[in-house]
């Protein structure tokens, strides 16, 4: 269990959360700082050996999950993205309740796109082939993919959205399905692919 000592520095350092701020207002600076307020969080759990939600400090377990996505939101948006493929690989070691795998594959989405946006884009399409190995139905897995391969192997963007198309068409049953039938609209939109925009549209008013 953390001592209240370390639990009031956890709190401390991330206090540029705190009052509902949005992270698109943080300079690069108050970014590292929040990064800085990350470490810190991960080496308790280290020396605690406790990757978890359940540090023993009821003002800090909750807000676990909430700083993982904050702190990566801040990183991103001032790109810093070698600091967000950091924070994001540790994400992926720690244990959270009910929402693990959300979090788990947003993180994912993260390491990957920042791969990208560090001109390592064969880098990044790999992780989410391999991702998508392993969960064939990530439906918003499927989307950055998509994303990674238009923006940097164009020649490869078309073949793999006409397969999940044909999967969607045969019924197979993707997470997300709303915002993933979303997202997929506006790629078919983007490439006029006027069909399969219609065919998605009328999926997603079934389902409202």
């Amino acid at each position: 269990m953390i001592t209240k000592m370390e639990a009031d520095l956890i709190l401390k350092n991330f206090s540029l959360l705190s009052g509902g701020i949005d992270t698109f207002d943080l300079t690069r600076i108050q970014a590292r700082e929040i990064h800085s307020a990350w470490k810190y969080l991960w080496s308790v759990m280290e020396k605690e050996q406790n990757f978890s939600e359940h540090l023993g400090n009821e003002d800090i377990d909750w807000q676990i999950g909430n700083w993982a996505q904050d702190t990566s939101e801040v990183l991103l948006n001032n790109r810093l993205y070698k600091e967000a493929i950091q924070v994001n690989e540790q994400v992926l070691k720690i244990r959270f309740d009910g929402e693990d795998n959300l979090i788990h594959n947003n993180a994912k989405r993260i390491i990957a796109d920042s791969y990208c946006h560090l001109k390592e884009p064969n880098k990044g399409i790999a992780l989410y082939e391999g991702y998508l190995n392993e969960d064939p139905l990530w439906g918003m897995g499927w989307v950055g993919y998509l994303i990674a391969l238009d923006e940097n192997q164009k020649e490869r963007f078309l073949p793999v959205l006409n397969e999940v198309m044909a999967r969607i068409r045969k019924g197979e049953q993707f997470s997300e399905e709303y915002i993933f039938f979303s997202e997929m609209k506006r790629l078919c939109e983007e490439h006029e692919l006027k069909e399969d925009a219609a065919y998605l549209e009328e999926k997603m008013t079934i389902r409202k």
